[in-house]
């Protein structure tokens, strides 16, 4: 029973809620932040068939879901390997421009 079905909008109704959405805030937050850094989400998928419906669930808002926290190992060691091969690049091009 809701909130608004009991009439109860007290601190603690609502707060009971709270570390709850905090945990489903999260789940959206690593995935923005791969978003932002470049992660691909179709290398992620061939790489990890089986996530395809935990990353569904995330981005069509499903986030309450323990099941999808699945998805977090997998996610950030993309996210560690994509870095990763960044700072690669990075390190390239900076020894290019100084062998000039």
């Amino acid at each position: 029973k809701g909130a608004f079905d009991s009439n109860d909008f007290s601190t603690q109704r609502l707060g009971a809620w709270g570390s709850k959405f905090l945990t489903g805030m999260d789940r959206m937050k690593r995935l923005v932040y791969a978003f932002y850094e470049g992660f691909n989400f179709g290398s992620f998928i061939r790489k990890h068939p089986e996530m395809k419906r935990h990353l569904i669930d995330l981005l069509i808002g499903d986030l309450f879901k323990d099941s999808v926290d699945e998805i977090i190992e997998p996610l950030d060691a993309m996210r560690a390997e994509f870095r990763a091969s960044q700072a690669i690049e990075m390190a390239k091009e900076e020894e290019m421009a100084n062998s000039i």
